[in-house]
Formats: structure tokens, C-alpha cells, sequence
């Protein structure tokens, strides 16, 4: 997990920095070129998703359910 986030934190630093920098253009272009087209990258991004859909699940209540009782014959109460 903490994996995922430094490879997303330098794909983004990646991205700004080639914003910021006009000199460095075509390094910057090919890196980030790099890091769009990475089937490595794409694949543990999408577990780092999954992983983060997931989360929400587990701390939910569980569904409600409804149940009725109802007795043929009065109930005896002797006092």
C-alpha cells in the first residue's frame, strides 16, 4: 500500500514538474509518456482503487430484517 502511494506521489511530481520546467520538455514528456503507458503501474494503481473501494465496505451495519410472530392459540397467564 505504501507501494502504491510513492509510485502515485512521483507519477504526479513527475507530471508538475513538467508543467513548471520548459527546458527539461522532452525528458519530462517521456517520463510522464512512460508512466501513462506502464501496464505495471496502470495494474497495482487499479489494486490501490480496489483496495480503497473496499474499505468503506467493511464498516457498514448489516442489512435490516424484519421478523413477525403471531400464536394460534392466546398465551395463559395464571396469577
Amino acid at each position: 500500500m505504501i507501494r502504491n502511494i510513492v509510485i502515485i506521489s512521483l507519477l504526479l511530481f513527475i507530471s508538475f514538474t513538467g508543467k513548471a520546467q520548459e527546458s527539461e520538455q522532452p525528458l519530462t514528456r517521456y517520463l510522464e509518456i512512460a508512466a501513462r503507458n506502464n501496464p505495471g503501474l496502470k495494474a497495482e494503481f487499479n489494486a490501490y482503487m480496489a483496495a480503497m473501494e473496499k474499505v468503506p465496505q467493511v464498516g457498514t451495519l448489516p442489512d435490516p430484517n424484519v421478523a413477525f410472530g403471531y400464536f394460534i392459540k392466546p398465551v395463559e397467564t395464571r396469577l
